[in-house]
């Protein structure tokens, strides 16, 4: 329950939308950001949230058998896998090379911008629409899907699973401002609501 809120609380000052243009955003503080040591030390942040995320996951599921229990547990772990891939690369180093660049000649600072561009947008390791990337929001969204699945198939309360299933869709798409904030939302939600099912379920 608590790494859900925790990730809501970073991911509103999590920027969206640089692409294209990663240096001059990523480099300076901006709305709602506070420059690249703050983008390293969010992830930095997330990078152990995301494995809690995926221990809850598997707890929710703790003695489900079935298909649906083992994809969900599967793709946890490829969500915890790939998202610190993801993380370690276009978060935690890419806030730090860029803080240190700011230090730098005016030269050094061009490399490192046009170092960073190029590894963000790179198709396997890059930021967005690459195999890390790709990979790891996919896994989520399937082992939030896989997840309300099993657990429906035991009768679990209908409106958590539903919260967990948009949650998964949700940050899929992004974990920035503002699909972040709203997908951990929904996930802590979903949590806190199959918790209260399962309290009430028998011992055995």
């Amino acid at each position: 329950l608590g790494a859900p809120l925790v990730l809501v609380g970073i991911e509103v000052f999590h920027p969206l939308g640089f692409t294209h243009e990663l240096y001059p955003v990523l480099s300076r503080p901006g709305f709602l950001y506070f420059g690249p040591w703050w983008f390293y030390t969010l992830h930095f942040i997330q990078t152990p949230m995301v494995g809690v995320i995926a221990a809850g996951l598997l707890l929710l599921l703790a003695g489900l058998s079935g298909l649906w229990a083992w994809v969900a547990r599967g793709a946890a772990l490829v969500w915890l896998v790939y998202y610190t891939v993801l993380d370690s690369i276009q978060g935690i180093f890419l806030g730090w090379v860029i803080g240190k660049s700011l230090d730098a000649s005016a030269e050094t600072q061009r490399f490192v911008a046009t170092l960073t561009q190029d590894m963000y947008t790179d198709r396997v390791i890059g930021g967005v629409s690459s195999v890390v990337s790709l990979t790891g929001s996919w896994a989520f969204l399937v082992a939030a899907i896989a997840s309300a699945l099993a657990l429906a198939q035991r009768g679990a309360t209908l409106w958590p699973l539903l919260a967990l299933v948009l949650a998964g869709q949700i940050i899929q798409m992004s974990h920035a401002h503002p699909y972040g904030p709203v997908g951990f939302s929904l996930l802590f939600l979903a949590a806190l609501g199959i918790e209260r099912w399962l309290g009430r379920q028998p011992a055995a």
